[in-house]
């Protein structure tokens, strides 16, 4: 087994076993609406979106929380 700086090469792995489809939970909106929730923009500040975006829900890892914030730009 091979260890990862920036955790899992594929996103959707940790996206998936944070929010399991049985969840109902779509990830993108949950990303979108923390980022919301601390008045942040995905967009204007990139490394505190991640940052939220892990606080939030720290099982995801680095690659994984930089894959939602890019698709909310």
């Amino acid at each position: 087994m091979t260890a990862h700086i920036f955790g899992n090469p594929n996103p959707l792995d940790s996206i998936n076993k944070a929010f399991p489809a049985a969840k109902g939970i779509d990830p993108l909106q949950w990303a979108a609406d923390v980022l919301s929730a601390k008045g942040l923009s995905a967009s204007n500040n990139t490394v505190k979106a991640v940052k939220a975006v892990r606080d939030a829900e720290p099982s995801l890892d680095l690659n994984s929380a930089v894959y939602l914030v890019d698709r909310l730009k």
